[in-house]
């Protein structure tokens, strides 16, 4: 487990990226289908920032992605973002 821990570590050092939280859920089951909801939470670089999104299970299809940053960031991630 040390390892993972380590190769964690370093793909954090790396890409600046650094999760606190992470959670999913069952939200729907329907048949043999089944959607889960994730939410992540962390920074990168000093940004915070929280993505939710679904996925189908049998298909691993994303049906839903919100990212939410500080209102501060918005402005500066935005043109980066929409380019």
């Amino acid at each position: 487990m040390a390892n993972l821990s380590e190769q964690v570590h370093s793909l954090a050092l790396f890409s600046g990226i650094e999760f606190f939280e992470a959670s999913n859920k069952l939200v729907a089951l329907e048949g043999i289908e089944r959607s889960r909801k994730y939410a992540l939470s962390g920074t990168c670089y000093g940004i915070f920032f929280r993505v939710v999104f679904d996925v189908l299970e049998s298909t691993l299809a994303v049906t839903s992605l919100n990212i939410l940053v500080s209102p501060e960031s918005r402005s500066e991630l935005e043109s980066f973002v929409f380019r």
